[in-house]
């Protein structure tokens, strides 16, 4: 019974909610036709009794024709009793009309109205006048309801209060609910019943498995032997499957030594990590110690010889390593090691018999192993080698030592233009005076002692400058102002490379900003190393920087050399690609002093290059101008901007510009100074004065 009372009560009130709900969309439907009909009537009657007295609102003229024209629009409809508020709360209209005048402002239901909303509830009749006859039942809907002229987004002007007697409706719902619950009392009467006879099925069939139990009881006695005598074959079964086990696992450690081993080498190849090189180098000098034996380390970099290995992608440059790693070990005997170190390094070990005229000579033979031609897809090219060359125990005993040693050999090798170099002790930075050089720059670095001197680039038609190359120095407490040539190298080898250049590019764009805000616009360049070409945090920093001082990405130029972008190109061009996506501008720096040609440069995102000044010195000379005119008109082909390094006379101004070049840079125009003697340059040398005259065609001797 008191499932089918909560029954009855939940959808009694699921009733009136959903009557509630229709009677509050009527009401609303039928206030809007007053808005759109009554209510234009009305409104300049509501402004006008606005704060008048109740007395004086039922007195006004208007009162009586708009009562009577509401009157005649609600005759028709079942409604007790309608109210009509204005927005300050006072009654205006009432079907008493002893309510008019009277101020309902605090009603919950009025406020709610005025606010927007509708607002219904089911009440008593002697709640709707206290002075009424009380009826207790709750019969009577009372919603008010705002009136809008022009929909949902219009202001409300007046509040509609409407009452129903609902009270067929409820007798209606009353009857309903009664049908339901004699329904719910049918079906439960039907269930109970049901569950008389499940419960009565269920004796008798627990009844009959009690008995089924105790046959079943009795089988279990005679089973017993025969479960032991099973338990025991199984366990026989278990010990034999645990001496496979034991063979399995011996198994699969031999197979994980095996992964080890592949780990240890470089898939692409198939050729020894730098990780076991490191190991077998050390093992090396191991036995080395032990017998007195040398052993030698052979470092080199193999790239195509025109630059198009840059463009290549990871299939093409592993595809093109295998092909050197087979040359490479058609020469080398099976006691030696070749290992790939790099996108296009290699490393040879040469065990038992490594002194330096073994290692020499088979430098030669892997050089001559590697000139014909390489053929990478539908492409032909030729690989220039250079090797560099550390011996144990001349040049050390510590793998790492050995390693580094030998790749300084090979640096050294790449800017001879030699085809090997054995190590010698005057190539380490970090020896004797050069480790004392490197603890000044340490500090020198901490002391602000690096400074920005400024070289001017002019165009060579307008003589405007056009932008200004950052140089650093040293100013030394010692030795007295260094250039870069002293300490960039040891730079780079020691790690201080990055805080260096994060220094002078700091330096840099402080000026360019104070230049920029004393009306001197134009591009500050600063030169990066190869190392900062595999930092992928630089282009992040450098974003930090420029947004630091303000300057924005189009005013900075990144100058690189052909050597840079060769020594990790697809870390480099990675790099490059993310800042000239900033906007900034990139050079390729001392152009034709390298191995590489213009062909690369439509695969790299740089703006301009600089011709070396080794070129730019003989431009006076036809074989020269011959050369430099072919550069300028290939670079400009390509929609690149040049620039020429070093001038320093007036003859080869004059030749760089007959050739179509488009910028200048060197003595002739200005050495290199500090940023305050530039200022005063920009505004005061003969440049200056020659461009504001008019007088381009005859350039300062």
């Amino acid at each position: 019974m008191l499932v089918t009372a909560l029954v009855a009560r939940i959808g009694r009130q699921i009733a009136l909610d959903e009557f509630v709900a229709l009677s509050e969309s009527k009401n609303v439907a039928l206030v809007q036709v007053f808005s759109n009909t009554v209510w234009p009537q009305v409104a300049p009657f509501v402004a006008a009794v606005s704060g008048l007295s109740g007395n004086a609102v039922r007195l006004h003229p208007e009162a009586a024709r708009l009562h009577q024209a509401i009157l005649e629009y609600l005759n028709g409809l079942s409604i007790l009793r309608v109210r009509i508020y204005a927005p300050n709360g006072v009654i205006v209209f009432s079907t008493d009309a002893t309510q008019i005048g009277a101020e309902r402002g605090t009603d919950a239901g009025f406020l709610a109205a005025r606010a927007g909303s509708v607002s219904s509830e089911l009440v008593g009749r002697g709640e709707i006048y206290p002075v009424e006859e009380a009826i207790d039942d709750r019969t009577v809907l009372t919603s008010y309801v705002p009136i809008r002229r022009g929909g949902a987004v219009t202001p409300v002007e007046g509040v509609v209060q409407l009452y129903y007697d609902v009270a067929p409706a409820l007798r209606t719902i009353e009857r309903g609910q009664r049908r339901l619950v004699l329904g719910v009392v049918g079906v439960l009467s039907i269930l109970s019943a049901a569950l008389f006879l499940v419960v009565t099925a269920a004796g008798r069939l627990l009844g009959h498995q009690r008995l089924e139990l105790q046959r079943y009881g009795e089988e279990i006695g005679d089973t017993r032997a025969m479960i032991e005598q099973r338990v025991e074959e199984r366990t026989q079964e278990l010990l034999t499957i645990s001496r496979h086990l034991e063979v399995e696992v011996l198994k699969h450690r031999t197979e994980a030594g095996a992964l080890e081993a592949q780990i240890l080498h470089e898939p692409a190849t198939g050729l020894p990590s730098r990780a076991l090189l490191r190991d077998r180098l050390e093992q090396a000098i191991i036995l080395g110690h032990r017998n007195g034996g040398s052993v030698a380390l052979l470092v080199m970099e193999c790239g195509a010889s025109d630059g198009s290995d840059l463009a290549w992608d990871r299939r093409k440059v592993d595809g093109f390593a295998r092909q050197v790693g087979e040359r490479i070990r058609g020469v080398l005997r099976k006691a030696d090691t070749v290992a790939r170190s790099g996108e296009r390094g290699f490393a040879v070990l040469l065990a038992g018999a490594g002194d330096r005229a073994h290692a020499l000579f088979v430098a030669g033979r892997l050089a001559e192993a590697l000139v014909p031609a390489f053929s990478v897809e539908d492409a032909t090219v030729e690989v220039p080698v250079r090797f560099g060359i550390a011996i144990f125990p001349d040049h050390g005993d510590d793998p790492e030592l050995l390693i580094h040693r030998a790749s300084l050999a090979m640096s050294v090798a790449q800017h001879a233009g030699s085809r090997a170099v054995v190590y010698a002790p005057e190539y380490d930075q970090r020896t004797s005076r050069g480790f004392e050089l490197m603890s000044q720059l340490r500090y020198g670095l901490e002391r602000d002692e690096l400074i920005a001197y400024y070289q001017p680039q002019l165009d060579l038609k307008t003589f405007e400058v056009v932008g200004v190359e950052a140089l650093v120095r040293w100013q030394h407490p010692y030795r007295g102002l260094m250039l870069p040539g002293h300490f960039i190298t040891m730079a780079e080898q020691t790690g201080l490379i990055k805080p260096l250049t994060m220094q002078v590019l700091k330096t840099a764009l402080r000026q360019a900003d104070s230049w920029r805000r004393a009306g001197l616009e134009m591009t500050v360049a600063v030169n990066l190393s190869a190392w900062i070409l595999q930092d992928v945090r630089f282009p992040d920093e450098v974003a930090e920087l420029l947004g630091a001082f303000g300057v924005p990405p189009s005013r900075l130029e990144l100058e690189i050399t052909e050597s840079v972008i060769m020594a990790e190109p697809m870390r480099a061009l990675e790099i490059l690609s993310r800042l000239s996506g900033m906007g900034i501008r990139l050079s390729i720096d001392d152009f034709g002093a390298g191995y590489s040609s213009l062909g690369y440069l439509q695969q790299l995102p740089v703006q301009t290059i600089k011709i070396d000044k080794s070129f730019v010195v003989g431009a006076t000379k036809n074989a020269d101008a011959v050369i430099l005119r072919s550069t300028i008109d290939l670079a400009h082909n390509l929609g690149l901007s040049v620039v020429a390094e070093g001038v320093e006379s007036r003859e080869v101004w004059d030749c760089l510009a007959a050739l179509g070049c488009d910028a200048a840079q060197g003595y002739h125009i200005s050495p290199p100074v500090p940023s305050d003697q530039l200022t005063r340059w920009l505004k005061e040398s003969p440049w200056v004065v020659a461009r504001v005259a008019g007088q381009m065609e005859s350039p300062p001797s």
